[in-house]
């Protein structure tokens, strides 16, 4: 695209870690990188501490819990989606994932039908 090649890093890094489906991991590739994140700063984890006061245990629960009262919403809402939906495994993935116009106005309706969201087969793509 730029017009040379580029060093192998920039590759691994654009076709696998940073841009889901571009290179040969795709999805699966961003959820090992988040997985390893997560597990890497569990191991190193250290308590709170600011100018020498390292605050009380409750306190950093209380930090955690507010944290996680907001990105626990995503993977909770998502196991009660998959485990609500009718069909086979990978017919509720594919429901689950393919985008829905329900709530589109007629105007909308009409200058961007519903067929045109449905998931294609690509040929000729990485």
């Amino acid at each position: 695209m730029a017009g040379h090649v580029s060093m192998m890093t920039w590759r691994t890094c654009l076709g696998f870690v940073s841009t889901p489906g571009s290179g040969g991991a795709g999805h699966s590739s961003h959820l090992f990188f988040c997985l390893g994140v997560f597990i890497f700063s569990l191991v190193t984890y250290k308590p709170l501490e600011y100018d020498g006061y390292e605050y009380p245990v409750w306190g950093q629960a209380i930090g955690w819990i507010m944290a996680l009262s907001s990105i626990m919403c995503i993977p909770v809402v998502m196991i009660y989606k998959i485990a609500t939906t009718p069909g086979s495994f990978e017919q509720r993935w594919t429901i689950l994932t393919t985008p829905s116009l329900k709530n589109q106005s007629e105007e909308a309706k009409q200058e961007f039908p519903q067929e045109s969201y449905k998931l294609t087969e690509n040929k000729g793509m990485l």
